[in-house]
C-alpha cells in the first residue's frame, strides 16, 4: 500500500501526478474523441512543475521546522 508508506500528501500528490501526464497524453493523440492539443513547452513545462513538486514533498527532510506546531 502507497498509503502508510508516502503519507497522504505524497499519495495525492503522486496520483494528480499521474492524472495531468495522464490528460496530456490523451490530449495530444485526441484519444476517446478528445480535441487533440499538441504538446507546447508550457504544458510540458506545468507537468514538470508538478512532477518538482511531488520530489520536493517526497524527499524533503522531516527534521527541518514544522510551519504548524503540533504540541
Amino acid at each position: 500500500m502507497l498509503l502508510p508508506r508516502h503519507g497522504a500528501s505524497g499519495f495525492v500528490v503522486l496520483a494528480l501526478t499521474g492524472q495531468v501526464m495522464a490528460s496530456m497524453v490523451l490530449d495530444h493523440f485526441g484519444l476517446f474523441g478528445l480535441v487533440e492539443r499538441q504538446l507546447t513547452l508550457p504544458r510540458v513545462f506545468g507537468a514538470l512543475l508538478v512532477v518538482a513538486g511531488v520530489v520536493l514533498i517526497q524527499f524533503s527532510s522531516s527534521s527541518g521546522k514544522a510551519l504548524i506546531a503540533t504540541s
